[in-house]
């Protein structure tokens, strides 16, 4: 799997996070209001998505939201 094939599988699951998380919501609006060109944001909440992940596998954590 080379670098298009993960974004081309990573990309409906960072319009749902951009939707639906207020903080990846807040960081993409941020860089765009930036100067970032939109698919730049997007991979930038990509990244951010694979270092959540990796981190819960590494301490093998399930997902919890905190509105807090």
């Amino acid at each position: 799997m080379d670098k298009h094939d993960i974004r081309r599988v990573m990309y409906m699951p960072e319009l749902c996070v951009i939707r639906h998380d207020l903080s990846a919501k807040r960081k993409y609006d941020q860089l765009v209001k930036a100067g970032k060109p939109p698919k730049v944001a997007l991979t930038a909440i990509m990244r951010k998505l694979f270092v959540v992940a990796n981190a819960l596998l590494g301490d093998q954590r399930k997902w919890c939201d905190n509105y807090a």
